[in-house]
């Protein structure tokens, strides 16, 4: 049978292999969506009858964006849950007084802002490759 230490200890193991799994799958179908939405936007920049030079309309491609933006947001808020039970088990383990006889791995304070932030990066960078092809390519 395992002790409380074990349970506490295996379970917060557990929660930052998922954490670490969902940022790899957050990161992943971010940019996948990205690439997705590169080819949709020149087929629409196609079908529209553009010219090379000419960019997509501004109100088409927002779209993309915010969809990106949503999926981000998604996947920032199930890291924000999944890092409220990883404390709420750190301080149950630090109460019952496991600390002394099993030290976890530190906590990285700036790991989770970092990590919301890379989610971010995507929609952010697709919007800034818009702005800056709109107002320094011809």
């Amino acid at each position: 049978m395992k002790s409380s230490l074990e349970i506490i200890r295996s379970e917060i193991v557990a929660i930052q292999e998922e954490r670490l799994r969902l940022f790899q799958i957050g990161i992943s179908l971010l940019t996948a969506l990205e690439v997705a939405l590169f080819y949709i936007r020149r087929d629409i920049h196609d079908h529209l009858g553009l010219l090379v030079t000419q960019p997509l309309p501004f109100n088409r491609f927002i779209v993309g964006t915010g969809v990106l933006t949503i999926i981000a947001s998604i996947f920032s808020a199930l890291m924000v849950a999944i890092s409220m039970r990883n404390q709420s088990l750190r301080k149950l383990y630090n109460e019952k007084g496991f600390e002394a006889e099993l030290p976890l791995n530190p906590r990285i304070i700036w790991a989770m802002p970092l990590a919301i932030l890379c989610f971010y990066i995507i929609p952010l960078m697709d919007l800034g490759i818009r702005l800056y092809l709109s107002i320094y390519v011809d």
